[in-house]
């Protein structure tokens, strides 16, 4: 991928996934997509041919939906590994709140709506998943 090809980036918040013949290889979160994966590019630690952004002035549900499609793909680069019952244990203080009535369910629901976005988006860039 060469710089040239970032045209579709905006500078603003959300989800990316870096795409490599045809696999999600990598999901990440940014305040600046673009700047993002101008580093991406610089480090050379990671290759992609493609890059599908998915943006969302929402930084904790970014945060909670980036973790659900790691655990959910497990993409070749990420290396997070998730306990669930940890990761719900400490929601409450990624949403920032003492309590929360956000479930399992509530999580998965979410996780799920967030896939069928991401199949949606990725077949317009004739990625299949």
């Amino acid at each position: 991928m060469e710089l040239k090809d970032l045209q579709h980036i905006s500078r603003k918040n959300g989800l990316y996934l870096l795409i490599k013949d045809g696999k999600i290889v990598y999901i990440g979160q940014s305040g600046n997509i673009y700047t993002r994966i101008l580093e991406h590019l610089t480090e050379k630690k990671k290759y992609f041919d493609l890059v599908i952004p998915i943006y969302n002035e929402n930084k904790t549900l970014t945060e909670i939906v980036e973790v659900g499609l790691i655990d959910m793909m497990k993409p070749t680069y990420n290396k997070l590994v998730i306990d669930r019952k940890v990761f719900f244990m400490t929601l409450p203080y990624i949403v920032k709140k003492e309590t929360t009535t956000f479930s399992i369910e509530d999580y998965e629901v979410l996780v799920e709506n967030a896939f069928s976005a991401l199949k949606y988006s990725a077949n317009k860039h004739g990625v299949s998943l």
